[in-house]
C-alpha cells in the first residue's frame, strides 16, 4: 500500500515537472525570437512559478514587461511546445491564458508581467 501511494505522488510530480520544463523551453524560445526579430531590450524567463491545486496556476515570469501581442506570441510558442510533447492544450491564439487538462491535473498558464 505504501509503495502505491509513493508511486502516485512521484507520478504527479513527474507530470508537473515535464509540463513546467516544456513551458520554460517554449517561453525561452519565444523571448529569444522577440528580441532577435525586433531588436528589443533582452527578455529573459526568470521563473516558471507554480501555485494552486485545481487548476494548477503556472505563471511565466519575465525579466521585464511585454506587450499583449508579445504575451500572445510567447503563449503561442508555449502552446506549440506542449503540442510537440504530446499534450492537448486549449488555446485559441488570442487569449493571454492557456488551459491544459491532463489525466492527473488541470493547468492554467499565463505570462507576467
Amino acid at each position: 500500500m505504501i509503495i502505491l501511494i509513493v508511486a502516485t505522488l512521484v507520478g504527479d510530480q513527474s507530470e508537473k515537472n515535464a509540463v513546467v520544463d516544456t513551458i520554460r523551453l517554449g517561453a525561452t524560445n519565444a523571448t529569444t525570437n522577440i528580441v532577435i526579430s525586433s531588436n528589443n531590450i533582452p527578455i529573459r524567463v526568470t521563473e516558471v512559478a507554480i501555485s494552486g491545486s485545481n487548476p494548477i496556476n503556472i505563471t511565466i515570469q519575465l525579466s521585464r514587461s511585454v506587450t499583449n501581442p508579445q504575451k500572445v506570441q510567447i503563449l503561442g510558442n508555449v502552446n506549440s511546445s506542449l503540442v510537440s510533447q504530446g499534450y492537448s492544450p486549449n488555446y485559441n491564439g488570442v487569449d493571454t491564458n492557456i488551459f491544459l487538462n491532463t489525466t492527473k491535473h488541470n493547468y492554467s498558464i499565463s505570462v507576467s508581467p
